[in-house]
C-alpha cells in the first residue's frame, strides 16, 4: 500500500507540474496577443499585416514550447 501511495503521489505531483506549466504558457500567450492587438490597433495596420503579425506570434510561441 505504501508503494502504491508513493506512485500515486508521484503521478499527481507530475500532473500538478504539467498543469501549472500549461497555465503559465496560456497566460503568456494571452499577454502577448493582448499587446499585439493593442499595438496593431494603435498603428491602424492593414488586415493582411495584422494577420501576418498574429501568425508570427503564434508560430514563435508554438516553437518556443517545443
Amino acid at each position: 500500500m505504501i508503494i502504491v501511495a508513493t506512485i500515486a503521489a508521484i503521478i499527481f505531483g507530475q500532473f500538478a507540474v504539467l498543469t501549472e506549466e500549461l497555465t503559465r504558457d496560456v497566460n503568456e500567450y494571452v499577454d502577448k496577443m493582448s499587446l499585439v492587438n493593442e499595438t496593431v490597433n494603435r498603428l491602424k495596420l492593414p488586415k493582411e499585416m495584422i494577420e501576418d503579425v498574429r501568425n508570427h506570434i503564434l508560430t514563435t510561441h508554438s516553437l518556443k514550447r517545443l
